[in-house]
């Protein structure tokens, strides 16, 4: 079946060229989707966070790999999206964290920075609040960014 080689190497080129970045926002998607990042991405909070030089650093998951790459190299993460570099006593506990089942675990731990998502870690932005050594840094429609006071 030679004859069929170039079809199937046509179609694969067409897709590889549908994929690219500059045609995502002319693809029949959603608008949410047209984007080439997500519109929850933290950008001015990351920034915030990259200027005050805080570590290790608590944050979304979600945001992890973005934050590795924003922030300087020595900064380190809670955690991030690489499940098999962490203990399942490291993930139960961001669970926990995040869930704001027991955020007192950051002070245990020596976490000195927070980047939470309000729709998915809204109690431990509002254990945040209530609590004197912590001071935002700077918050926008998705994002919550937390220093811990010398």
């Amino acid at each position: 079946m030679p004859w069929l080689a170039y079809p199937m190497a046509a179609l694969f080129a067409v897709l590889a060229l549908a994929a690219l970045p500059f045609w995502r926002g002319s693809l029949p998607l959603p608008p949410a989707l047209r984007a080439l990042t997500p519109p929850d991405m933290p950008w001015g909070a990351a920034d915030a966070l990259a200027a005050v030089a805080p570590q290790p650093v608590f944050s979304d998951m979600q945001w992890a790999s973005y934050l590795e790459w924003r922030l300087p190299a020595d900064r380190n993460l809670f955690i991030d999206t690489r499940f098999e570099l962490f203990p399942p006593e490291q993930w139960e506990q961001y669970g926990t964290i995040s869930g704001g089942l027991a955020p007192s675990l950051l002070n245990e731990l020596g976490v000195d920075a927070v980047l939470a998502h309000h729709d998915r870690q809204g109690p431990l932005i509002a254990w945040l609040r209530q609590q004197p050594d912590w001071r935002p840094l700077l918050e926008d429609h998705y994002s919550s960014a937390w220093v811990r006071q010398p």
